[in-house]
């Protein structure tokens, strides 16, 4: 595979070719919008092409774990990422073993490749679920210099996906949660805080071969939920302890009646198996402090990439008069990110749909209202790019009554508006 090149780039900071499996899921969705973000170039390697990225923004390959990778498809990759997981898998098939042999095998063939294995908290030799097995041996397989194993905690916040995504659920429709026992414990992690690890592994120079990424000092299940309840929920929740047997009976009844959510025996076994990981050295190597829960669970904390792109879209929309070029709206989220002011704008899906109605809540040149700074970061954006060149440069020669037109109906609109900016100040 050719690297690709892209007018994104800065030459103080060289960007990478990042590969990514499993990138649909819950980390990996989180994890392949921060590549984009930071201005790295993605290769997708996943069964089916994510929802959430528009597909100009990477390049992707069909990929199952169990189909067999050419060695050409990592040429010219700086790191592979692997996350996808088989959860069907046997002892006898070894589909995520024999998986991550292969991409090994072809990362140990491109010079200076970094590989990263995401393993879990959950792995260990004598694990009581197979997944945390299976986790342990793969483990084994990273000997190479350049090969390291992330070893995440409970993840948790943003899009409410994978095991959190299931907790958020339930918890949305029941009063009262089973707690297994009162003495479970785990040690949370944000998303975007192991997305942040990852990316300091990709990017920098590391010491070490294996990282635990999670908060040093656990704490109960029980807590964890009612914390989950309370900052994202807004509202209390009840728990009751339950002995193993009977959640894993009441998981089983769910799993035959329609319209319930389905918790499966290896989510609930395993955290009753969780082994307390020591993370200090880890997270002072990422020089990464995890986030407070009760700032995590805000639904608003999550990576506002999304928001952003959809906002570049609207804002350099308005300027250019038409439907901007995908380079030019990554180049306005990575502006206003620069600068700080994560939060994105208020636009009304009026606005969304029609951009040229933002002329109506354009604020005076002078303002510095939010919307009036990111107005002018757009129009920056647009006049140096060749698309803005021909915009603003271009003559086209016109009758004397269209010039006057032409002239004249934006000045009466600007006066029709004046009033309107002048309160948007």
């Amino acid at each position: 595979m050719i690297k690709p090149t892209s007018q994104t780039s800065k030459p103080s900071e060289p960007k990478k070719w990042i590969a990514v499996t499993g990138g649909n899921g819950y980390v990996g969705s989180a994890l392949c919008n921060r590549i984009i973000d930071q201005g790295h170039e993605l290769l997708l390697l996943s069964r089916s092409r994510p929802l959430n990225i528009a597909p100009d923004l990477y390049q992707y390959i069909s990929y199952d774990l169990e189909k067999t990778l050419p060695l050409d498809v990592l040429t010219g990759v700086d790191c592979l990422i692997h996350l996808a997981h088989e959860m069907e898998d046997t002892e006898d098939l070894k589909i995520n073993e024999g998986a991550t042999r292969a991409l090994l095998d072809a990362g140990r063939h491109v010079d200076g490749l970094k590989f990263i294995y995401v393993s879990s908290q959950s792995a260990s030799a004598d694990a009581p679920t197979l997944y945390g097995q299976i986790k342990y041996q793969i483990e084994s397989l990273c000997e190479g210099p350049s090969e390291f194993i992330v070893r995440p905690g409970f993840v948790y916040g943003g899009a409410p996906q994978g095991a959190y995504g299931l907790l958020v659920q339930i918890l949305e429709h029941a009063p009262i949660f089973p707690v297994i026992g009162l003495n479970t414990q785990i040690q949370p992690i944000h998303v975007d805080d192991l997305c942040q690890a990852l990316m300091t592994i990709i990017e920098g120079q590391v010491a070490s071969k294996t990282f635990n990424i999670a908060e040093n000092e656990s704490i109960s299940f029980r807590s964890f939920l009612k914390s989950l309840a309370r900052h994202r929920l807004r509202r209390r929740l009840l728990t009751v302890p339950v002995p193993l047997w009977v959640a894993l009976l009441g998981a089983r009844i769910c799993r035959l009646v329609p319209g319930l959510p389905n918790v499966s025996r290896e989510r609930i076994v395993g955290l009753t198996g969780i082994k307390p990981m020591n993370t200090k050295e880890s997270l002072a190597q990422l020089n990464l402090k995890p986030r407070d829960m009760s700032i995590g669970f805000q639904p608003g904390t999550s990576s506002s990439y999304r928001a952003l792109i959809a906002e570049g879209q609207v804002v350099i929309g308005y300027i250019m008069g038409g439907r901007p070029p995908a380079v030019l709206v990554r180049r306005y989220m990575r502006a206003v990110r620069a600068l700080g002011d994560l939060e994105p704008l208020e636009i009304s899906r009026s606005i969304k749909i029609f951009p040229s109605l933002l002329k109506f809540q354009e604020p005076l040149p002078s303002s510095e209202s939010r919307l009036s700074k990111r107005l002018r970061i757009a129009v920056s954006i647009v006049e140096m790019s060749p698309e803005g060149a021909t915009l603003f440069a271009a003559y086209a020669p016109s009758s004397q009554v269209m010039w006057m037109l032409q002239m004249i109906l934006p000045l009466a609109l600007e006066a029709v508006l004046l009033p309107l900016r002048m309160l948007r100040r």
